[in-house]
């Protein structure tokens, strides 16, 4: 498990079944926090690109407050980055997982207004994000290693412990 956190949010990344990263976002997100998951997901992604393997994201977003613009301003920044960098992407894809049929409802309007209005894809469930991410990494040839394997049906994301490792710097 790794966290991402400062005093105002936290980002918690279950790693057991990579390339299938899950994670549970929760509170008012900071520049800081966003900046580091960014790192994170830079780092996965140079391992996935120096290992030929692909990797799929499941968020689960249900608990994250709105972000400020501050903080909107930093993704987008750090995405034309990314964009901007020409790096081939080893992602097969993300789900969101929003619970709210409602919020869900809006998102899912969004995307047919334009597919870049949303990122990823909006599901309701840990068992429908999962079992369209394995789906999406075998179909690119991906499979889970061995000990990484998941029961979508039964998934329930860890409990955070006082011993879970945080990020400091950018290292795990």
């Amino acid at each position: 498990m790794i966290q991402i956190a400062d005093a105002t949010s936290e980002i918690l990344i279950d790693v057991a079944h990579a390339p299938l990263y899950l994670s549970c976002w929760r509170g008012q997100l900071s520049v800081d926090v966003v900046t580091q998951l960014f790192e994170f997901s830079h780092e996965v992604a140079q391992a996935a690109l120096d290992s030929m393997t692909r990797v799929a994201y499941v968020n689960h977003v249900d608990d994250v407050q709105r972000p400020s613009s501050d903080v909107r301003r930093t993704v987008t920044e750090l995405s034309l980055e990314l964009a901007r960098s020409g790096r081939r992407e080893p992602t097969v894809g993300s789900w969101q997982i929003i619970c709210n049929p409602l919020i869900r409802g809006v998102l899912t309007a969004l995307t047919w207004v334009s597919s870049k209005m949303v990122d990823g894809r909006i599901v309701s469930s840990w068992e429908h994000g999962i079992t369209e991410a394995v789906a999406a990494l075998e179909d690119a040839g991906q499979q889970l290693p061995l000990g990484a394997e998941i029961d979508a049906s039964r998934y329930l994301f860890p409990h955070p412990s006082e011993q879970v490792p945080r990020r400091a710097n950018g290292a795990c």
